[in-house]
């Protein structure tokens, strides 16, 4: 089994903490980089980066892609 670690940084800027105004934008660190991001638009967040939903998205079709990428090169 495989280890997998990311980390999540998030610091409150603003001298208050409001939900409709606090910033959402964080960082997330892996092992081989960094990625900034934020919440989907729909929910107030920073739509310059990326968000939970679009990695998870993106996680998935990588995975799909590398497994049909490998059953290729087998066969």
């Amino acid at each position: 089994m495989s280890e997998h670690i990311a980390k999540i940084k998030w610091k409150n800027e603003a001298t208050d903490f409001d939900y409709d105004t606090y910033d959402r934008t964080h960082l997330v660190e892996f092992p081989g980089g960094k990625v900034t991001a934020s919440s989907a638009p729909e929910y107030k967040g920073d739509a310059r980066y990326v968000n939970p939903e679009e990695m998870l998205a993106a996680a998935v079709a990588s995975c799909h892609m590398l497994t049909f990428l490998a059953v290729a090169a087998k066969s």
